[in-house]
């Protein structure tokens, strides 16, 4: 999928294409997605204390569960990678993972949030089963993500179950307000 942007972006100091590459890992790239989960930055946003075990991630990558999906984000004109993205369907709540290439999420700029979110949300709700998705992000990352998810649709949830409001930030997008927001039914 190509989504077309106005206006390039600067992120880590070199200029990236106004465009975007996103396309999903299949069973073929097992080993690639394997590696991605392993990360400490992606199985902690999963709510993992270690790695997920290889057969585990299998049964829920490519098994009869099937219950995560994971892209790749290129940058258009350079094919240069940006990052991961992964949508943990979690027996339930439905949440998305970002896996960034070579930086500190404090690196990451507001506007590539966003450029990235509504392809993303196009994917995800392409499915009319899924009522809603959840975005979740450690506490010191208000400043950086609250306003563009919010403009985005996605409500900051105060108190969810589970989760300490402390430590962590709740964000949710009902498929309503994506359909309203985006003009998408």
């Amino acid at each position: 999928m190509i989504v077309n942007h106005l206006e390039p972006d600067v992120v880590i100091g070199r200029e990236m294409s106004a465009d975007v590459i996103i396309s999903e890992l299949g069973a073929s790239e097992f080993e690639e997605a394997f590696g991605v989960v392993s990360e400490a930055c992606v199985y902690e946003q999963m709510s993992l204390a270690r790695p997920i075990a290889r057969d585990k991630f299998l049964e829920k990558f490519v098994g009869s569960k099937k219950n995560f999906r994971l892209f790749r984000v290129l940058e258009q004109s350079s094919k240069a990678h940006l990052c991961y993205v992964g949508i943990d369907y979690n027996e339930g709540t439905p949440y998305l993972v970002f896996a960034w290439e070579n930086v500190s999420f404090d690196d990451i700029r507001e506007d590539l949030v966003s450029r990235l979110m509504e392809p993303l949300l196009d994917i995800y709700f392409a499915d009319p089963a899924q009522p809603s998705i959840f975005f979740f992000a450690p506490v010191e990352y208000r400043d950086i993500l609250a306003d563009p998810l919010e403009l985005m649709g996605f409500d900051l949830v105060d108190d969810y179950p589970t989760v300490d409001p402390a430590e962590e930030l709740v964000f949710i997008l009902p498929r309503a307000a994506y359909e309203s927001i985006y003009g998408r039914a």
